[in-house]
Parts: C-alpha cells; structure tokens; sequence
C-alpha cells in the first residue's frame, strides 16, 4: 500500500520493471512463459495444456516446475496483464474502457479493482501521476 507522496512517486518510477524482474531468471520456465504470453497479440493465449505442449512437457511436468520457481499459470498469466496494462496507460490515446478491454477485462469496473489492488490508485490518477512526474 503507498504511504505518502515520496513512495507513490518511487512506485510509479519502478512500477513496470517492478513486473518484469520477477521474471530475471531468462531461461526459467516461467521467464519462457511469461515472454511467450507476452508476445502473443490479443490475448488469445494457449490453455495450460497447450503451452506445455508448445514447450514439450507434459502438463504435470509443466505444472511442476512452474511451482519450483514460485508460479502458477495463472499467475503468469495475471503479471502479462498486469504489465500490458501499465504499458497500455502510458498511451493517452487509450481510454481507460479500451486498456480494461485489451487487458482481458470484461468491465472497466474490474479492471480498476484489480488495478488498484496492484497499486492503491485508479488507472485514471496513475495516469495522471505519470504524466505529472514525466512518464
């Protein structure tokens, strides 16, 4: 949760590297995964089964290993979209309604729960808060 102004602004400048260095490890699994979903366009991204099977394991193998680095599908899956969403907030061309959309939301309303979740703030004040301290 932020606290005051100084670590909002310390948020806001690590905010996406904040996503991505939980992926440091380049040639772990979940790094494969995460770069694989995040090359994806649309979100059309493969089932679990799929993706073990792209990366030529089987689902048990796959499921394990991602759990000996700390990660579950689905949790790879949510940091993709946490990451699009921080990036897709730095277009002002966007509305908050498209980003929610592009980021697999179905409502605008649940992705600004989960956005401020993530960071104690609406999409729109990040937005703003961006723009104030020089994107």
């Amino acid at each position: 949760m932020i606290r005051n102004f100084a670590s909002l602004k310390q948020f806001l400048r690590q905010a996406p590297e904040g996503v991505v260095v939980r992926f440091r490890n380049r040639s772990g699994l979940s790094a494969k995964v995460y770069r694989r979903l995040k090359a994806c366009s649309d979100l059309d991204w493969p089932s679990q089964a799929q993706m073990a099977a792209q990366l030529t394991l089987s689902e048990s193998a796959f499921r394990r290993q991602l759990e000996r680095e700390g990660f579950s599908y689905q949790m790879i899956k949510h940091e993709v979209r946490r990451a699009l969403a921080f990036e897709c907030l730095d277009d002002a061309r966007l509305s908050i309604a498209e980003i929610a959309a592009r980021c697999g939301f179905q409502e605008p309303s649940a992705f600004h729960r989960a956005f401020r979740q993530w960071t104690g703030m609406s999409p729109g004040r990040y937005r703003a808060a961006r723009a104030k301290d020089g994107g």
